[in-house]
């Protein structure tokens, strides 16, 4: 069974990806892996919420140019403060990647 592209689980799955298997910062942080990928892929029910309301058109893929970079940059986050980054700075800078990639498809629009 194949699941499509750009769904909430492949979201999630991308945003793992993205944070990849950093054991240093898991341990680091002291909530195991399971709470470090549950506190990254929280916001994968968000991405989704925000592709479902602003379209059905996507300028490219959002699982590898959203969702994969979001899991990086949260892992850098980690990596430099040492902590776990505050909800509402997540919520921004996955806001501002998510605002980005669909400006792609106004920009390929026009």
């Amino acid at each position: 069974m194949n699941i499509p592209c750009n769904t909430m689980a492949t979201i999630a799955a991308f945003m793992a990806l993205g944070f990849g298997q950093s054991y240093d910062l898991v341990d680091q942080l002291g909530i195991g892996q399971d709470g470090v990928m549950g506190e990254v892929v929280k916001f994968a029910v968000l991405l989704d919420k925000w592709a479902t309301e602003d379209s059905n058109f996507f300028p490219g893929v959002l699982d590898y140019e959203v969702a994969e970079p979001f899991g990086e940059w949260y892992c850098a986050y980690v990596r430099v403060k040492k902590e776990l980054p505050p909800d509402e700075v997540a919520m921004r800078e996955l806001r501002t990647m998510f605002d980005d990639f669909m400006a792609q498809g106004a920009a390929h629009a026009t």
